[in-house]
């Protein structure tokens, strides 16, 4: 019986892209003042974010190299400011805050997500997502990520689970997928966009829209 479901949350319950864009736009305004963006500037920017799996020291040291500030964060600096900075970049979620409630009457709900505490509940707080969860687990708060077992274990020891009543909804193969498989945990694939899985990991489900957890607890 299905009754806890454990989900990632950056590009799975809110859209990093639109906030990475906003960074964008902040850290121009900080180190570029008084200047318009170069053409490419945002492109390059975006890619070499590569969906976050990237030191920030590294990105800001891209983009400097290849468009020098005004107004340099050193490198040293570059951790702090995003995390200080990027949970603002989010913004209120309506839509995914009445979905979490309405899916809280039917399971339990937990939040499993890679990233410093404060700046992961500081995307929770802007998107108006506080308190919709029965427990939230983040790798900063632990010192372990995921795809690491325990992450997953530590929010089923919480909300009283076990593997074998949970799914995990996440976008990412192998942190999300391969990570709540390896805890015994039924690993749904988010994927929007039809992405084509190139790798050798195999979801339990995957599903193009949030709408299709109601199905899947039916089943």
């Amino acid at each position: 019986m299905l009754d806890t479901v454990l989900f990632d949350l950056d590009d799975t319950l809110l859209l990093r892209d639109r906030a990475v864009r906003r960074m964008f736009r902040f850290l121009c305004e900080y180190c570029y003042p008084g200047t318009e963006p170069a053409k490419g500037m945002e492109s390059f920017f975006l890619h070499k974010d590569n969906g976050g799996y990237v030191e920030k020291s590294d990105l800001f040291d891209a983009l400097f190299l290849r468009y020098p500030p005004i107004r340099r964060i050193p490198g040293e600096q570059a951790s702090a400011f995003w995390v200080e900075h990027f949970p603002h970049c989010y913004e209120d979620a309506p839509g995914t805050r009445a979905y979490l409630k309405r899916l809280r009457k039917l399971a339990k709900v937990g939040l499993v997500t890679n990233g410093p505490d404060h700046s992961q509940q500081g995307k929770l707080t802007h998107a108006g997502l506080e308190g919709l969860f029965d427990v939230v687990v983040t790798s900063g708060s632990l010192g372990i990520e995921k795809p690491d077992k325990a992450v997953f274990h530590t929010a089923l020891d919480a909300l009283d689970s076990p593997p074998g009543h949970a799914i995990f909804i996440g976008d990412h193969l192998h942190n999300d997928i391969l990570g709540s498989q390896s805890a015994g945990i039924r690993g749904v694939w988010f994927n929007p966009d039809g992405r084509i899985n190139t790798t050798n990991i195999r979801p339990d489900a995957e599903i193009r829209s949030l709408e299709e957890v109601f199905r899947l607890l039916r089943q």
